[in-house]
């Protein structure tokens, strides 16, 4: 139920709306503005304003109203940027005048000095203010730690993003309507603060009853007799069946009889369990979940691969399934049975209930199996032209069981309600005030409530009292108007105009903000209280233990998403066997990589080139890669010559630079671009229309003659090439020579043209070879291009990768006044051998991660 109080919201917007008004100011006054040299005017004038003024405006970027005063963070980057450019020899093009040595020497040192001076002048007050709010998926986790529940994210609006990150100060507008789904959260965590109940017992399934042998073995004996009487009918088949299936097939019972016989020889004789063959066999495992709450669950199976070549597993597919919609919602997840007959293994399986009626299916196929098939798929195998392959794979199950539901979280009831929730009259009010106090404590991360946050608290406690709700509901109205207070919605306060070191207390919350997307820990307080992680010794040793505990797998796979922008995979059109099969583990590949650099604290550079991959056996399948078993990630060795290791060989990677259906080698260029050289290329201009792959000329003749034009030409040679050299890789990044021309122009004798598809497409070879961004530095083809890639371009690599952390970390765009400890991290990280966690260290120890 609301509460009806117009009054009591009216509380907290006055705080709220200036606090959210913090993080607006986008641009910090300089204490003293530098002005550029007005060689450099001159210099503009004459060779750039050509292609960059207020009439062209090309790659985003107006010199003709830039100021050529320094006076604020915005300004100096963009001509940061331009010097960037220069110092790179991209600009002025080839095709335009050139300036002389002479003059490029001057304007650069220009330039340089004038950005130097301006770097010092907006030392103090540069960098954006990183007071912000926390995301949906920080306030969810910040919620389910405070409380000990498991949070719905669902509830709470989606974030904005800027660049792809969601932490991002300037992207995180408040609003009323986020107020209202806060508290909507808050109020749903409360409801499921209750009393810790026992462990629910084990239910177990015992599978025995579905007779799998047993079934098989009947089958066998039925039509062995039948085949072996010369029985011609088939009265146990349907109709519409027997009008389908073949005239032979009609006559004789031959068929089903090698059906069964090959089922029951290639199957061990056991009398315990059920055998789940390809779906084409109809044969599954039901889990009913219909009468469990929502929740997370653990369900184990003891399982082994039965029939043939045991020692290779089997893939489990586990599927969701409504009954409402009496639908299967499709393979949520693969599982590589490692288990024989002789030693079955048992399997976990983490799932999910969400509140209706759901059951879960387990079934058994080969990756590159169809989901299913007719009646007359059972008999084509056996004909003679036909490998028969498929009833020699499957898997036997002896039993199910559920665990759950399980929560990542301590409950803390008792330590919320340490004295119950039934005080007297007379003492309801002090306890309650205690309760609050406590909670707030926890609330605002180690940060004692002041009296007045308490005394409005009240507020809502007494409120709720007078609408008649009992003494612990009141005070869980209270807690959930204190989960929208500003001190627990923002992730850091403010700390004026000027930048100024971050306390204990706060540089641990940015920390466990960071790693963790949550709250701090009994550890990481404890060095709050004596104040020893502003020490760079206990700082690195905390950034050390926390990148070790499992909360980690927040940064991993956050930062990775929002950096790499994986996400955008999920809308890719792939084909459907490809999602089911293997979406989720291509996915999940650049993370796992990445955490294995991270724990190993091995080169960044391998996420360009690398002689290993971080696989499960579902992707190594996909890749061709023998003897990878299980579901766990691990690293695997490759040869120098492969195409695997690295971001660009992965097939995630590669599957997001197209449409599912064929590869854009454009956008495969600008990741290269903007993720492996950190050159971000700028929007193409406005109304350029989409290039449409047609099949009737190669695909780089195609987006070459569109990169030749003029308008486009200066931005496409930049990152055009290494699109090109990843051509190599179809759409979902599986290796090719060729490419395949499946239509022609045929010219009509009224001189109209028509495309006329081929009979037979015509296979032409791949053209890979290209240049650098330079313009100048030549290779061959992808190996060539990623083994300069990884010799030549580490530091920009891990610029990029260093910018990223920015703006996760700490929550706010990078500025022009972070240049000088991009360019430190980046040169002491080069002598290190760009050492993955030795990077983020560094990172936390910087100046920039330890203020506000």
């Amino acid at each position: 139920m609301m509460l009806r109080s117009p009054h009591a919201i009216g509380l907290w917007l006055p705080s709220l709306l200036v606090c959210g008004s913090l993080f607006w100011t986008w641009k910090t006054a300089a204490s003293s503005t530098v002005e550029i040299h007005p060689r450099v005017q001159t210099f503009v004038g004459q060779y750039c304003l050509d292609c960059h003024s207020a009439e062209k405006e090309k790659g985003d970027l107006n010199l003709e109203d830039l100021s050529f005063a320094l006076d604020d963070t915005s300004t100096a980057q963009y001509w940061q940027d331009v010097l960037d450019v220069l110092n790179l020899g991209e600009m002025p093009p080839e095709n335009k005048p050139q300036p002389t040595l002479e003059e490029m020497t001057q304007v650069l040192e220009d330039l340089t000095h004038s950005l130097l001076d301006a770097r010092k002048a907006m030392a103090d007050t540069g960098g954006r203010p990183v007071s912000r709010r926390l995301n949906r998926r920080e306030y969810s986790r910040f919620v389910g730690d405070l409380l000990g529940v498991d949070v719905d994210e669902n509830l709470l609006p989606d974030d904005d993003t800027y660049e792809g990150f969601d932490t991002v100060g300037a992207s995180l507008s408040l609003t009323g309507f986020h107020i209202d789904r806060y508290l909507q959260t808050a109020r749903d965590a409360l409801t499921k603060l209750q009393p810790e109940q026992p462990a629910s017992p084990i239910e177990r399934t015992d599978v025995t009853h579905r007779g799998g042998a047993r079934r098989i073995e009947e089958a066998y004996q039925k039509y062995k007799q039948l085949y072996e009487s010369g029985e011609i009918a088939h009265p146990d088949l349907d109709a519409e069946t027997y009008r389908r299936i073949t005239p032979t097939n009609r006559r004789t019972y031959k068929q089903h009889y090698l059906t069964a016989k090959n089922l029951y020889h290639n199957f061990e004789k056991f009398d315990e369990g059920w055998v789940i063959i390809d779906p084409r066999a109809g044969h599954s495992v039901v889990i009913d979940m219909a009468d469990k709450p929502a929740g997370r669950y653990l369900l184990r199976t003891r399982i082994a691969a039965a029939g043939k070549n045991q020692e290779k597993g089997r893939y489990l597919g586990l599927q969701r399934r409504s009954e409402s919609e009496d639908a299967l919602n499709g393979t949520m997840a693969y599982s590589h049975v490692r288990g024989t007959m002789a030693a079955p293994e048992i399997l976990e399986i983490p799932i999910e209930t969400h509140g209706f009626d759901t059951n879960f299916v387990m079934r058994c196929r080969q990756p590159e199996e169809p989901e299913s098939a007719d009646f007359e798929d059972y008999i084509r195998p056996f004909q003679p032209t036909r490998k028969i392959t498929w009833y020699e794979q499957g898997v036997w199950v002896d039993w199910v069981e559920v665990i759950g539901p399980i929560s990542p979280n301590k409950n803390r009831y008792a330590e919320i309600f340490p004295q119950g929730t039934t005080p007297t009259a007379s003492e309801a009010d002090a306890y309650a005030q205690s309760i609050l106090q406590r909670f707030g404590q926890r609330a605002f991360r180690g940060q004692a409530p002041d009296p007045a946050d308490i005394s409005s608290t009240l507020q809502f406690y007494h409120l709720a009292e007078e609408n008649g709700r009992d003494f612990e509901s009141a005070v869980k109205e209270a807690m959930a108007y204190m989960m929208i207070s500003p001190r627990f919605l923002y992730a850091i306060e403010p700390g004026g105009e000027k930048i100024t070191q971050l306390d204990a207390r706060g540089l641990a919350n940015r920390l466990a903000l960071f790693l963790w997307s949550g709250v701090p820990d009994a550890a990481l307080l404890a060095t709050v209280s004596d104040r020893s992680i502003l020490s760079d010794e206990v700082l690195t040793a905390q950034v050390d233990r926390m990148l070790k505990h499992p909360r980690a797998e927040a940064f991993y796979d956050n930062f990775m998403d929002q950096w790499l922008s994986l996400h955008e995979i999920e809308s890719v059109a792939f084909p459907e066997e490809y999602k089911k099969v293997t979406l989720a583990s291509a996915k999940r590949e650049p993370v796992e990589t990445y955490k294995y650099l991270m724990r190993e604290n091995l080169s960044l550079i391998n996420l360009i080139r690398s002689d290993f991959v971080v696989v499960n056996a579902l992707l190594a399948e996909f890749y061709g890669l023998p003897d990878v078993i299980g579901n766990d990630y691990r690293p695997v060795p490759v040869p120098g010559d492969s195409i695997r290791g690295g971001l660009l060989g992965m097939t995630a990677i590669l599957g997001m630079g197209g449409d599912g259906e064929k590869s854009l080698p454009i956008k495969r260029g600008a990741f290269v671009a903007a993720k492996i050289i950190d050159r971000h290329p700028p929007s193409p201009p406005p109304n350029v229309p989409l290039i449409k792959v047609d099949g009737r000329q190669s695909t780089r003749a195609l987006f070459e003659a569109h990169s030749d034009k003029a308008s486009c030409a200066s931005c496409h040679q930049r990152f055009d090439s290494f699109g090109f050299a990843l051509e190599s890789f179809d759409e979902l990044g599986l290796w090719r020579d060729t490419e395949l021309l499946r239509w022609k122009t045929v010219v009509n004798n009224d001189g109209t043209e028509k495309l006329v598809k081929l009979k037979e497409p015509t296979a032409v070879p791949i053209e890979t070879h290209g240049v650098l961004e330079d313009g100048k530095t030549p290779f061959a083809n992808y190996h060539e291009m990623v083994e300069l890639l990884s010799a030549q371009k580490g530091d920009q690599f891990t610029t990029g990768m260093v910018k990223g952390l920015i703006k996760y970390g700490i929550g706010r765009p990078v500025s022009f006044t972070d240049t000088e400890m991009i360019e430190q991290l980046v040169s002491e990280s080069a002598q290190n051998d760009y050492r993955a966690r030795d990077l983020v260290k560094a990172f936390v120890l910087s100046r920039a991660f330890r203020s506000k």
